[in-house]
């Protein structure tokens, strides 16, 4: 389905890694853990990114304030306490 969204839009994928027009990713769907060729959840790599947990902990402070990784119980905002953000850019973008 994100997939689908991604190619309506237009995403190009060109280069691997490399940056994208649009870049749609299941983080988390509640407890559930798993690891298949199509899908990891929750996403392997989400604790590491700034990008990703910025928004994360502003979404969880609001709605969500217990919610904690599945695995590693970190919860988000104190995940993003021990990355550097640079490069994160805030956006007066709306989720509407």
């Amino acid at each position: 389905m994100l997939l689908g969204l991604e190619d309506k839009r237009g995403r190009k994928r060109n280069v691997r890694w490399g940056a994208r027009t649009l870049d749609l990713d299941l983080l988390t769907f509640g407890e559930e853990v798993r690891a298949s060729d199509f899908l990891t959840l929750p996403h392997p790599r989400m604790m590491e990114r700034a990008f990703v947990l910025e928004p994360l902990c502003e979404i969880t402070r609001e709605v969500t304030p217990d919610w904690q990784h599945p695995v590693t119980e970190e919860r988000a905002c104190d995940a993003l306490a021990h990355l550097s953000n640079e490069g994160v850019v805030c956006t007066d973008l709306t989720w509407t």
